[in-house]
């Protein structure tokens, strides 16, 4: 979020248990939560809000993270691509985060569809819709085979249609 009248939600809910350490953000509009297996042991569970900050460094940085937590602060510490440490002190918050857990529950319903399509297309296609287009509909068909459309939102003169088409997991027949 880029106001204060939701100051909790310009922060990232960073929690660690003993086999994985998760980054999790919502603004209202998206969220997103970015889990990676840790290789610390004996890791008692526990979580924190920071501000968020970009960390400057290649694919492989959280295997170069560093987090410890006290009963005042939490200090959190990483090795950036070139070996310099750069490390953060981090206040211990007691706001409530948004029960982000409900929100991301749905996605493993019966009623869900999944559709895996490739990154770069999609960018690609939502780059098209350029000019007055502000929002994209995007359309599902519930064969998971079958592929995406897009069209743009009303704001638009003119309408725009697109469709991507998923990528397909074959499987070896046994």
């Amino acid at each position: 979020a880029v106001d204060m009248s939701r100051p909790v939600l310009r922060k990232c809910k960073v929690e660690v248990d003993d086999k994985y350490i998760k980054f999790i953000s919502v603004d209202g509009y998206t969220g997103t939560i970015y889990t990676h297996e840790h290789k610390q042991e004996n890791v008692e569970k526990f979580d924190f809000l920071v501000d968020c900050f970009l960390v400057d460094v290649d694919k492989d940085w959280i295997n170069r993270i560093t987090i410890e937590k006290d009963d005042d602060c939490v200090k959190f510490s990483y090795t950036d691509n070139n070996k310099n440490i750069i490390e953060r002190i981090i206040e211990n918050c007691e706001w409530n985060y948004i029960n982000y857990k409900n929100i991301f529950e749905d996605k493993n319903s019966e009623d869900t569809i999944n559709v895996l399509v490739s990154v770069e297309k999609l960018k690609r296609v939502l780059r098209s819709y350029s000019g007055n287009c502000k929002n994209v509909r995007l359309i599902v068909n519930k064969n998971s085979i079958k592929p995406v459309f897009l069209e743009s939102g009303e704001n638009v003169t003119g309408v725009v249609e697109s469709i991507l088409l998923p990528l397909r997991e074959f499987k070896d027949e046994e």
